[in-house]
C-alpha cells in the first residue's frame, strides 16, 4: 500500500518496491556504509548521491557552493572552484585565491570544466545546479556527484526552498547537525518577524533589480507557478505587497523587464533596489551608498523618492540564506516607529557570526548591510 507521493523515501534502494530490502538498505546508510542515497532535488525529481561524504574533497561551481559549505561547517573541504569565485572577497571566503581554478562554468564550457574537475580529484560539486552537468558526470562512470540542490534562496515551483535544500544537503554531506542549527535559526527568525510585524501596516512596494538607466528596469517578483527570486522570497517575510504580476515574458519566470515609466505610473509607497555584483562584503558602506543614491535618480518622479522611501539590499546577501538575518534591520528603516534599529544591527551581526567566516563589525560590511537611499524631498 506504499504511496510514493506521501512517503517518497520509504523506497530506500529506489527499486520501486518497499520491502525488507529497504530496511537493510537504510540500516546500512545509517551505519555510513558506501551506497547510493536517493534524494529529491530542487527540480522535484529523484537523484542519487554516492554516500558517505567523509574524506571527499569538494569543488564549487559558484558562490552558492561556498555559502552552503560554510553554513554546513565543511568549508575546509573545498579545494577547487570555477573561475568566477576568484573575484570574490577573501574576507568571507578565505583561501579562494589559492583554490584550484577549474575554468568557466557555463553551457559551452561544461565538457572542459568537467575534465578539470576530474583532474582536481574532487568528487563532490556544489553550487549552481543543472541536470546537464549531473548527467555528464554520471556518464563518466566515476563516483563523482553534483548535488542538485539550490542553497541560495531561489524558490522552485515544487516548493523546495533554501531551508529544505540545506537540510537535505546536510544529510548527504554528513553535516546534519549544522543544517538543523540553521533551520532552527531560520524558524526562530521568521517567527520573531511574524510577531513583530503583526500590527504593522502593510506597504505597497516594487523590488527593482540593478537599475542602470533612465528608460528600462527589471522587477523581481513571484511567478504564477509559485517560484520567485531569492530576494523576493526573503522580503515576503515583511508586510510588503505588490500589485505587479509576472507577465510571462521573462525567460526565467521570475523577473520582468519594464519601462521606468511603468514604475512611475504604479507609484508604489516603497521601492527596494536589489543590487548584484556591485560590492564585496568589505566594500566601504559609503561607496555602496553612492552607488544606490545614483540609481535612485532614475526614479526621482516617484512618491517613494520624494518621501525618502527608497531602500537597497545586496542580492549576494538578501537573495541567499543570510538574508533573513538582516530583515529586521531593513524593517527598522521602512517602519522606524515600529522597529528598533539597534536590535536590527544585533540580529544581522548574529547571522554573520553564526553562518559566515567573517570576523568583523557588521557596520563596516558594505556588501551585507541594507541601505536607506538619500533622496531629495
Amino acid at each position: 500500500n506504499w504511496e510514493k507521493t506521501k512517503n517518497p523515501f520509504a523506497d530506500a534502494n529506489h527499486d520501486t518496491v518497499v520491502d525488507q530490502n529497504d530496511v537493510e538498505y537504510a540500516r546500512a546508510l545509517l551505519n555510513k556504509e558506501s551506497n547510493r542515497m536517493w534524494y529529491i532535488g530542487s527540480s522535484g525529481n529523484d537523484y542519487y548521491f554516492n554516500y558517505p561524504a567523509a574524506d571527499r574533497s569538494i569543488a564549487v561551481s559558484s558562490e552558492y557552493g561556498l555559502m552552503l559549505a560554510q553554513v554546513l561547517g565543511i568549508y575546509d573541504k573545498v579545494t577547487a572552484g570555477a573561475s568566477s569565485i576568484k573575484k570574490l572577497g577573501e574576507l568571507r571566503y578565505p583561501g579562494i585565491g589559492t583554490m584550484k581554478d577549474l575554468g568557466t562554468y557555463n553551457k559551452s564550457d561544461y565538457p572542459s570544466f568537467i575534465e578539470s574537475l576530474l583532474d582536481s580529484k574532487c568528487t563532490i560539486l556544489l553550487g549552481q545546479v543543472t541536470t546537464t552537468v549531473y548527467d555528464l558526470l554520471r556518464n563518466t562512470g566515476k563516483n563523482i556527484d553534483l548535488i542538485l540542490l539550490s542553497p541560495s534562496a531561489e524558490i522552485d515551483k515544487n516548493g523546495i526552498d533554501a531551508v529544505t535544500c540545506i537540510l537535505t544537503a546536510g544529510i548527504l554531506l554528513d553535516a546534519g547537525d549544522k543544517a538543523r542549527e540553521y533551520a532552527a535559526y531560520f524558524e526562530r527568525m521568521t517567527e520573531y518577524m511574524s510577531g513583530e510585524t503583526s500590527g504593522v501596516k502593510s506597504k505597497e512596494y516594487l523590488l527593482i533589480y540593478n537599475p542602470s538607466n533612465p528608460t528600462t528596469c527589471t522587477i523581481h517578483t513571484g511567478g504564477d507557478n509559485g517560484s520567485s527570486k531569492g530576494d523576493a522570497w526573503i522580503l515576503s517575510y515583511l508586510p510588503l505587497y505588490t500589485e505587479f504580476k509576472w507577465n510571462g515574458s521573462a525567460a526565467n519566470g521570475k523577473s520582468n523587464g519594464v519601462e521606468v515609466e511603468t514604475v512611475i505610473d504604479m507609484d508604489p509607497e516603497v521601492i527596494i533596489f536589489s543590487i548584484w555584483n556591485k560590492a564585496n562584503d568589505d566594500t566601504s558602506p559609503a561607496e555602496v551608498q553612492k552607488i544606490v543614491d545614483d540609481m535612485a535618480q532614475y526614479f526621482s518622479q516617484t512618491t517613494a523618492y520624494k518621501t525618502g522611501n527608497i531602500y537597497a539590499v545586496n542580492y549576494e546577501s538578501y537573495g541567499t540564506y543570510l538574508g533573513i538575518g538582516g530583515l529586521y534591520l531593513l524593517a527598522s528603516y521602512i517602519w522606524p516607529d515600529s522597529f528598533d534599529e539597534g536590535k536590527g544591527w544585533e540580529l544581522l551581526q548574529e547571522a554573520v557570526d553564526k553562518f559566515t567566516l567573517i570576523d568583523g563589525d557588521v557596520h563596516e560590511l558594505g556588501g551585507i548591510i541594507p541601505y536607506k537611499v538619500n533622496t531629495k524631498a
